[in-house]
């Protein structure tokens, strides 16, 4: 018996049995930064829950979207 591969060809193989693994890229990856931040600052953010730092870099890019930064 012939590898499927020979019979239908490498894209129809690849299509069939998934080839890609892991999470999709995207299109925009967040890049990881280090910055110093005031200790009051950095607790106050924290203590407003689980998501901060999503909300901090949305406030960023607000910011930076009207030109504020």
């Amino acid at each position: 018996m012939r590898p499927a591969r020979e019979v239908h060809g490498v894209d129809w193989v690849d299509a069939k049995m998934g080839r890609k693994r892991g999470r999709p890229k995207l299109d925009a990856p967040k890049v990881e930064v280090k910055i110093r931040l005031d200790a009051k600052t950095v607790e106050h953010l924290r203590d407003s829950g689980p998501g901060w730092q999503t909300r901090v870099n949305a406030l960023l890019g607000q910011l930076v979207a009207t030109g504020q930064i």
